[in-house]
C-alpha cells in the first residue's frame, strides 16, 4: 500500500505507453493490474486526454497539449529529485555499467528502433539516452566525423552531446570459413547471412552494411538482444556486428 501511494497516476500513464501491457506495467510500478487499469482510466477522465488501448498501442487521443504540460511538470521533478529515466540504446550493447541504476532510473528496454527512441525522449517519457546518432546526421549542424563532445541540439526538445565515435567490427565464430580469406569483399560477404532491421528502423545503418554486402536477412528484433543481434553469427555460417570495445 505505501509503494502504491508513491505512485503517480501519471506514472501509470507513462508506463503504459512505453511498455504497452498493463501486467508488465503494474509489475514494475509494483501495484495491481486491477489499480494499474483503474487509475489510468481515471486520470484518462480526469484530464480529458482519451487514453487508452488504442489498435495495438495505449496512447492518448485528445488534449495532447494538457498531457505535454503533465509530462514537462513531471520531468523537472525527476530531474531534481535525482531520479531521471535513462535507456540505453541497442548500439553500446551488452555492456556492463556498474552503479548506473544508483544515479538514474534504468527503463528495461532496448529499442532497435533509434528514431522510437528519439520520440520518447521528444515525449519526455525517457528522460536521458546512451544512444548512436548515425541516423541522426542530417539534423546535426556538422557531419559526424567534424563533431565535438559540446552541447548541440538534435531536434527543438533534444540536445545531445557527442563524446564517442567508433567503427562496428564483423564478427564470426571461430570455425567460419571466412577465417581462412586473407582479404573480404563486399561478395564473399554477401554469401552468408548478417542480421537485418526493416529499412525504417535503422537506414542510414543498412545502407552502410549493404554496401558492404551485409544485412541481408531479417533479425525480427524491436528490442536488442544480444543473442539475436551479435549472437546472429553462433552458428558458425551467420557473421554480425559489434562494438570493438565488446
Amino acid at each position: 500500500m505505501v509503494r502504491e501511494a508513491l505512485v503517480t497516476d501519471l506514472e501509470i500513464v507513462d508506463y503504459l505507453e512505453l511498455f504497452n501491457s498493463t501486467v508488465q506495467s503494474s509489475q514494475m510500478l509494483c501495484i495491481s493490474q486491477s489499480s494499474c487499469s483503474r487509475r489510468y482510466r481515471s486520470f484518462s477522465q480526469r484530464f480529458g486526454i482519451g487514453f487508452d488501448r488504442i489498435g495495438d498501442r495505449y496512447q492518448a487521443t485528445a488534449n495532447f497539449d494538457v498531457l505535454a504540460g503533465l509530462r514537462q511538470a513531471s520531468q523537472k521533478l525527476r530531474v531534481r529529485q535525482g531520479v531521471p529515466r535513462f535507456c540505453l540504446g541497442w548500439q553500446v550493447g551488452d555492456v556492463a555499467l556498474p552503479g548506473l541504476d544508483t544515479i538514474v532510473s534504468v527503463l528495461p528496454m532496448r529499442p532497435m528502433n533509434t528514431w522510437r527512441l528519439l520520440s520518447l525522449l521528444e515525449q519526455r517519457l525517457v528522460d536521458v539516452a546512451l544512444m548512436g546518432l548515425l541516423e541522426f546526421e542530417r539534423l546535426l549542424a556538422n557531419p559526424l566525423q567534424s563533431l565535438r563532445a559540446r552541447r548541440m541540439a538534435l531536434s527543438p526538445m533534444v540536445m545531445c552531446m557527442p563524446f564517442l565515435s567508433f567503427q562496428l567490427r564483423l564478427l564470426a565464430h571461430a570455425s567460419h570459413p571466412l577465417h581462412r580469406e586473407a582479404v573480404l569483399d563486399p561478395e564473399m560477404l554477401a554469401l552468408y547471412p548478417s542480421p537485418a532491421l526493416p529499412l525504417g528502423m535503422a537506414p542510414a545503418l543498412m545502407g552502410a552494411l549493404q554496401g558492404h554486402g551485409l544485412a541481408s536477412q531479417p533479425c525480427g528484433l524491436s528490442n536488442y538482444e544480444e543473442s539475436g543481434w551479435e549472437g546472429f553469427a553462433r552458428d558458425g555460417v551467420g557473421l554480425s556486428y559489434g562494438a570493438p570495445y565488446r
